[in-house]
């Protein structure tokens, strides 16, 4: 709606303090800030679940799920027989996700663990897909994080990252507070370089302005 403003206004909360909730949402407000990540979020993590391309009994995991809404996202697509793994750094957002969801965890079907885009607590060739919305700018080394996805992923297993456009990043202070900012067509070929294959660029034309790269891991040697 035009005019409106932002869900995260970096003129109301000290740009340092509303960044780093972002990139690891710690103590009391991670509740809040988890609602305001699955609205903020939305668009990117259904079109990036959406991407992945599931079945039923796949295996898939969410790097940086924040607010957990990708979690039902990939548990609707894997269905009863399939697992999901939600990765957080934040152990604030691994509480809450545990509370949100105590019976996927009791049987099993989802799993939430601490870890990051450099060190996944994943076995290798153990995940059909993964999925990042908008966790990329935080990550320490992005060459790593893609290396690491590729070790996790199947063969032909997909991956799927959203991120902002650059002006967007530009406008939430991310190049202020010294986080990373990257265009979508660098991070496409940051993935080719990785060794993914099939990778494209899709840019979403509602909601918030953003862009999904998809790629698929190709087959092992």
């Amino acid at each position: 709606m035009a005019g409106r403003r932002p869900l995260w206004d970096h003129a109301d909360v000290p740009p340092r303090t509303a960044l780093e909730q972002l990139a690891s949402p710690p103590g009391w407000p991670a509740p809040i800030v988890a609602l305001v990540l699955n609205r903020l979020n939305l668009p990117l993590i259904a079109g990036c679940a959406a991407a992945l391309r599931l079945g039923r009994g796949d295996r898939a995991a969410d790097l940086g799920f924040g607010g957990g809404r990708s979690l039902r996202f990939l548990l609707d697509a894997v269905g009863p027989e399939g697992q999901v793994t939600g990765i957080e750094p934040s152990s604030a957002m691994l509480r809450y996700a545990r509370r949100r969801y105590p019976s996927h965890l009791e049987r099993a079907g989802l799993r939430i663990l601490e870890g990051t885009a450099g060190d996944l607590p994943l076995r290798d060739a153990s995940q059909d897909g993964l999925m990042s919305a908008n966790t990329v700018y935080f990550w320490r080394d992005i060459d790593a994080g893609l290396r690491e996805i590729h070790r996790v992923l199947a063969d032909r297993g997909r991956l799927a990252i959203g991120i902002s456009e650059s002006d967007e990043q530009l406008r939430m202070g991310f190049a202020r507070e010294g986080y990373l900012v990257i265009r979508p067509e660098e991070l496409v070929e940051r993935v080719r370089g990785a060794g993914f294959r099939d990778v494209r660029l899709g840019r979403r034309e509602s909601g918030r302005q953003g862009a999904i790269i998809s790629a698929r891991r190709g087959a092992r040697d």
